[in-house]
């Protein structure tokens, strides 16, 4: 029963990978930006993908949100780590930020806000 729940989740990522090349179209996603406009490129995309590709897709997310199918300790821990708030430090200065390209910043570090917070680091004005 394993193997053919692996076989099946092989062949729908095949499938995807496949479909995402057919497309055309690609989509990239870049942690440095807001998610909500890369949301919305997403479902842009996706809404111009042929019937086929997106109920490709549409199964590809059945298996990404099926916790039996790719195991209930990875839904575990990664429901603990959705929790956790993240922002950008930079090498020089004392405040941190929730967007990467705040302050014009090189090479910023992304860490956890109690991490930032027990460097010293105070929230900056502009972006937080």
């Amino acid at each position: 029963m394993r193997k053919r729940k692996l076989l099946v989740v092989a062949a729908a990522l095949c499938l995807l990978v496949a479909t995402a090349f057919a497309a055309g179209r690609t989509i990239t996603l870049d942690s440095a930006k807001p998610m909500q406009g890369q949301i919305e490129q997403f479902k842009e995309w996706y809404a111009e993908l042929p019937l086929l590709e997106r109920a490709a897709w549409d199964m590809a997310f059945l298996e990404l949100s099926d916790p039996q199918a790719a195991g209930a300790s990875f839904f575990a821990s990664s429901a603990t780590d959705e929790t956790e708030v993240l922002v950008w430090i930079p090498k020089s200065g004392k405040r941190y930020h929730s967007n990467a390209n705040c302050s014009n910043m090189n090479n910023p570090t992304q860490v956890s806000l109690d991490d930032a917070i027990s460097k010293g680091f105070t929230p900056c004005k502009r972006c937080n």
